[in-house]
């Protein structure tokens, strides 16, 4: 992809190869990253729960440093939308008031529309002209540090933005490798993405997604395309913004973060969206920008690391006290002095599915839309819990309590998955095309990841192992 403004802060910072979110959907992730905890821990696992309902008293990421002496301000996606209400105001500093225009939507209910607007037509355009005033203000009062938090739509659907980002990418991109669901998967680990199915492309044709029957070639190459340019349109964002700070000559003493909530499934294996435990959705870009940490200047770093382990890290890297509130991330500072330590060797993500009683039995949906997002957790009927070691994804569905709202983890009805991910290159769908967790060879690593995945669960619970 054309993304010149982030491969330059990749190269002047640290790329992290194995980043995973907690959860692939929006405000699962973002509460567990501000918070420092699991989805388990703060009730977040759609877009009904709210983390300060589950406890009023935590203390956020930027809440933290503010309380710490820093200036914190905010503008577009941090907190998801009204998660908590009102983009959280013990986070953020009053004299600066919190800028969230409201991302535009496609006409004509299609889901790709680049148009020929310029940028600041657009919420991101808005967003980064406002973060590069908000800097000039911040150094322009000089009187406490800053943390700064930019929260750019895209490339979030719509695929709406200018038309001349669309426009770098060729009319034929490079189409995925394997276009169907893996072998021997499970029914419950494929997710049919509601926002696709109902865009004009697909519903004009009469068509949705499904395991084994891709979307027409054609839709499949636009949608490619127009997530290739809405990267495009948010790498250009972001230059600007690193742009001024430079300009500002802010940029040797100010840490830069950059990261996605959740990844995301462009037809690889037939999927769409994010909504899954599978690698596509669950890893994420993570680079951060230390300048004073020479050692992790330019560099790649395969240590494995969760979302709700950025809170910590950035706490100790700005030399404040360690949070006593039982945040749940490991502080990975140490790797950038030490880039070839390990802090984790295992990463757990996890996603719940729900259907309609009367489409449900025995751990399995009858229907493909068992999206979770629009529910409360009494609504649940599994939830999967995904292990990734450096050989292996290993995926559990198990059965849902309502009643204690936890996985009653020595009931996998919904199904079990493993897939190889010996000599994993990076390349996007070459792992994860067979489920081999019913193949006698590999009984041995079933029982060894499940042992791991069950007991890790266990101690996040304080349960007796």
């Amino acid at each position: 992809m054309n993304t010149p403004n982030i491969d330059k802060l990749a190269q002047g910072g640290v790329v992290f190869e194995h980043a995973y979110a907690q959860q692939a959907l929006c405000n699962p992730t973002r509460s567990s990253l501000l918070t420092g905890r699991r989805p388990d821990t703060t009730k977040c696992w759609s877009f009904q729960h709210d983390f300060r309902q589950t406890n009023a008293s935590w203390v956020t990421l930027p809440q933290y440093f503010k309380n710490n002496g820093y200036i914190t301000t905010g503008m577009g996606k941090i907190f998801h939308p009204n998660l908590p209400p009102n983009n959280d105001p013990p986070s953020w500093s009053p004299e600066y008031a919190y800028f969230d225009p409201t991302p535009g939507s496609c006409p004509n209910e299609r889901k790709s529309c680049p148009t020929d607007e310029p940028d600041d037509f657009f919420a991101d355009g808005k967003i980064a002209n406002t973060a590069v005033t908000r800097l000039e203000q911040l150094v322009q009062s000089n009187q406490q540090p800053f943390f700064l938090a930019v929260g750019f739509h895209k490339p979030h659907l719509d695929w709406y933005f200018p038309k001349k980002y669309f426009d770098l990418y060729p009319e034929t991109v490079d189409p995925p490798k394997y276009q169907t669901s893996p072998k021997n998967m499970p029914e419950i680990a494929f997710f049919s993405c509601g926002n696709i199915n109902s865009g004009e492309e697909c519903k004009s044709r009469n068509v949705s997604i499904k395991p084994d029957t891709p979307l027409p070639s054609d839709i499949v190459n636009l949608f490619r395309r127009s997530y290739y340019g809405a990267v495009s349109f948010t790498d250009a964002q972001i230059g600007k913004v690193l742009d001024k700070l430079e300009a500002l000559g802010l940029q040797n003493n100010t840490i830069v973060v950059l990261w996605g909530d959740h990844g995301w499934q462009l037809g690889e294996h037939g999927e769409w969206c994010k909504q899954t435990n599978f690698e596509l959705a669950t890893q994420v870009p993570l680079i951060y920008r230390v300048p004073w940490k020479t050692n992790s200047i330019g560099v790649t770093i395969s240590s494995f690391t969760e979302f709700l382990d950025i809170y910590p890290t950035l706490v100790e890297l700005a030399g404040l006290s360690k949070p006593t509130d039982g945040i749940e991330g490991i502080s990975f500072a140490s790797l950038f002095d030490q880039p070839t330590a390990e802090i984790r060797n295992v990463t757990i993500s996890q996603y719940p599915r729900c259907c309609e009683n009367s489409a449900y039995h025995n751990g399995t949906c009858k229907n493909l839309n068992v999206d979770c997002g629009s529910k409360t957790a009494d609504q649940f009927k599994l939830m999967g819990y995904t292990l990734r070691s450096e050989n292996w994804r290993f995926t559990e569905w198990y059965e849902w309590n309502k009643e204690t709202e936890r996985a009653i983890l020595t009931n996998p009805i919904g199904g079990v998955e493993l897939y190889d991910h010996k000599g994993d290159n990076g390349n996007l769908d070459d792992y994860e095309n067979v489920n081999l967790a019913h193949n006698s060879d590999y009984a041995d690593v079933v029982q060894r990841l499940r042992e791991d995945l069950r007991s890790t669960i266990r101690s996040w619970r304080n349960e007796e192992m």
